[in-house]
Formats: C-alpha cells, sequence, structure tokens
C-alpha cells in the first residue's frame, strides 16, 4: 500500500500516492477528495470520471451519493464530514487521524 498524507487530503488506494496538489491520476484543487483512480477533481466539487458527471454540490451516482459537494457514499466509502471516510478497511475519525487494518496515522503528515 502506498499512502502518502498531505495536510488533511487522504488516499486509500494501491495506486494512489499523494505528494501535493498534484497526484498520480488524479487532479486536486480544492481539497476535494477522489476514490477512484479515473476521477479528476478540478472545481474542487466536481468530477468527470467514465461513469461519473458531477456539475453541482449535490451529486448522485450508481455507486456514489455526494449530499454537499464533498461528501460520498461509496459501495466501501462513507463521508460523514467533508474529510472524514468510513471504508471496509479504513476508518477517519478526525480530520488528520486515520485508522486501518494495517495503518496507523496520528499527526498532519503521513506516508506509508
Amino acid at each position: 500500500m502506498q499512502h502518502e498524507y498531505t495536510a488533511g487530503i487522504y488516499s486509500m488506494n494501491i495506486q494512489q500516492e499523494y505528494t501535493g496538489m498534484e497526484y498520480t491520476g488524479m487532479e486536486y484543487t480544492a481539497g476535494i477528495y477522489s476514490r477512484n483512480i479515473q476521477q479528476e477533481y478540478t472545481a474542487g466539487i466536481y468530477s468527470k470520471n467514465i461513469q461519473q458527471e458531477h456539475t453541482a454540490g449535490i451529486y448522485r451516482n450508481m455507486q456514489q451519493e455526494y449530499t454537499a459537494g464533498i461528501y460520498s457514499r461509496n459501495i466501501q466509502q462513507e463521508y460523514t464530514a467533508g474529510i472524514y471516510s468510513r471504508n471496509i478497511q479504513q476508518e477517519y475519525t478526525a480530520r488528520i487521524y486515520s485508522r486501518n487494518l494495517q495503518q496507523e496515522y496520528t499527526g498532519i503528515y503521513f506516508r506509508h
């Protein structure tokens, strides 16, 4: 697993690596979080995916449900405060804390 945390932006994909405002296979420009290898965020709350297109603060997708622009509900993910996620193997309980089956983050910048 390759995880890199930079100021409360979280990545939980085996192939994702966060190093700043530009990420492998993704682009973040307003601290909004992506959970898909093919997602690209370019306006904070807009997303374009092969199977997704979000153009307002409330989004609905076959596997995701956005209810406040930065919240998402996915089959394996649940965002309840914009930057918190609950995954089968992951649980975020604070802005910059993460609990994973094999990981534990307790600071603001993490790398695993």
